[in-house]
């Protein structure tokens, strides 16, 4: 009956544990504002629709990328241009304002998972259920 009990215990916490390690993840899509709360917007705008100086500036000096996302943001009444790009496996946020001035690029590659960050060192502990070895009877 021990055993029984014990074993279903430990399903439990890892049951558990694995349930906290799940993300998930919420998207709501719609057709004229993504995102708005107090006085905040982010419209998805055509790159055809963008300010004449925003759009020579991406077939110049970003030619080599190509445009996958524009939105117009308005915060606080100020109003600036978000154009996503991609080139192979680079990915750039670029900021204009209003004017089209461009005004910062921000790269949003995410980090590569290497071999390192998947095995635990030696100081993680390696008993994630929380029970201490010691106080298990056989």
């Amino acid at each position: 009956m021990k055993k029984i009990s014990l074993v279903l215990i430990f399903a439990l916490a890892v049951a558990f544990a694995n349930a906290q390690d799940n993300k998930t993840t919420t998207t709501t899509t719609t057709k004229a504002t993504t995102t708005q709360a107090a006085g905040n917007s982010r419209i998805p705008v055509k790159v055809a629709d963008l300010p004449k100086t925003i759009q020579d500036d991406l077939t110049k000096t970003w030619a080599d990328y190509t445009t996958k996302n524009a939105f117009k943001v308005e915060k606080n009444s100020v109003v600036t241009y978000k154009v996503l790009v991609s080139k192979d496996t680079t990915q750039l946020s670029l900021m204009y304002d209003s004017t089209g001035k461009f005004i910062s690029k921000k790269s949003l590659n995410q980090k590569s998972v290497t071999k390192s960050t998947l095995v635990p060192s030696s100081t993680q502990k390696s008993n994630t259920v929380g029970i201490k070895k010691d106080s298990i009877k056989k």
